[in-house]
């Protein structure tokens, strides 16, 4: 009988989920301008975009594995579950999926809340590097002689401009978090001392983040580790970026090139981290159009198909397969958020 209500709820929210994303759908979208664009789409592609980007995941509880060391004895499929539900919640309300992510791992008693969100702490990091670098390959890679428009070549500009700054911003990054394992202590004090100059409303959110990072710094032990991470994490969203490239080639116009994916990945990246709307609806097409407005190359209209057709090859299928992973683990969404709310609580 509970399994039976478990699977009657799971069914409702999904139902209600897709409800909401179709009301939102119908009224922030030209539906007739987006049906006729999808008309044309090579749909052969659709497929292989979804497989490509649900293999994202796999990847990604990998690298957790990895980052976590190997004095954390906790199972690969429980890592892959506690990402695939926690995505599906950032994807439905959004901003709570870490905390989601640690309530699992700690209601199936791999591991403390504190010690997941320490180590999802320090996967921001190297997700973030990896953005930027991204980004700056794409600024590199792209012409502005190729830009559409006279605005998309002022842009376009700036942003190659700002390229080597960003490489310098994560050339210091990377020497930071290196001065921050060798010597813990005194890097610490240089990062007390910076704190205090903030205001005191950001301040504790800082000291925070800051508290959890270092604990999840501490399971970095070999220059091996760091390396495999480094390199997971290249893979882990170089597969993203094969994503965006095979939903562009549903548009022939497109004309989707390996740079053009690149750019659309790191601003879409940039985009839904800064403002993570349920479902990413709106933020997530319009990072993709500000990208169109670099990249000369395909209509307004392909375009305009392309940031709604590769978000529903994307985010509908990792809520889809979250609920099969919560269903599999015999959870509820009320059980774990009850979790996270009270680890959040403990924490705060």
């Amino acid at each position: 009988m509970k399994n039976i209500r478990h699977v009657v709820f799971v069914i409702a929210t999904m139902l209600i989920v897709a409800g909401a994303i179709a009301v939102t759908f119908y009224y922030k979208c030209d539906v007739g301008k987006l049906k006729a664009t999808l008309q044309t789409a090579r749909w052969v592609f659709a497929p292989l975009a979804v497989l490509v980007g649900l293999l994202v995941y796999p990847v990604k509880a990998l690298r957790w594995r990895i980052i976590l060391g190997p004095d954390q004895n906790v199972r690969y499929r429980t890592l892959l579950s506690a990402i695939m539900i926690g995505f599906m919640a950032n994807c439905i309300v959004s901003r709570f999926g870490e905390l989601i992510r640690a309530a699992v791992m700690s209601i199936k008693g791999e591991m403390r809340t504190s010690s997941a969100i320490a180590s999802i702490a320090l996967e921001r990091v190297f997700d973030m590097a990896t953005v930027i670098l991204f980004l700056v390959l794409a600024l590199q890679w792209l012409e502005p002689s190729a830009v559409r428009g006279e605005a998309g070549r002022h842009w376009m500009n700036l942003l190659r401009g700002a390229r080597f700054p960003f490489g310098i911003m994560l050339g210091i990054a990377i020497a930071f978090l290196v001065l921050l394992r060798l010597y813990p202590r005194w890097m610490t004090g240089v990062l007390a001392w910076f704190v205090r100059l903030l205001p005191q409303k950001f301040r504790r959110k800082v000291e925070g983040f800051l508290s959890t990072f270092l604990a999840g710094l501490d399971t970095l032990r070999s220059g091996r580790q760091v390396a495999a991470i480094l390199f997971l994490s290249l893979v882990h969203w170089g597969i993203q970026v094969l994503f965006f490239l095979l939903a562009g080639y549903c548009f022939p116009d497109m004309a989707m090139t390996v740079p053009g994916a690149l750019l659309v990945f790191a601003i879409t990246a940039i985009g839904v981290a800064g403002l993570p709307l349920p479902g990413y609806i709106g933020i997530y097409q319009a990072a993709i159009l500000g990208a169109a407005a670099l990249i000369a190359r395909g209509s307004e209209d392909a375009w305009f198909g392309y940031s709604w057709l590769s978000w529903m090859l994307n985010i509908p299928f990792v809520v889809l397969v979250g609920f099969i992973f919560l269903w599999k683990e015999n959870l509820s969404l009320s059980q774990i958020r009850r979790q996270a709310d009270s680890s959040k609580a403990t924490a705060d």
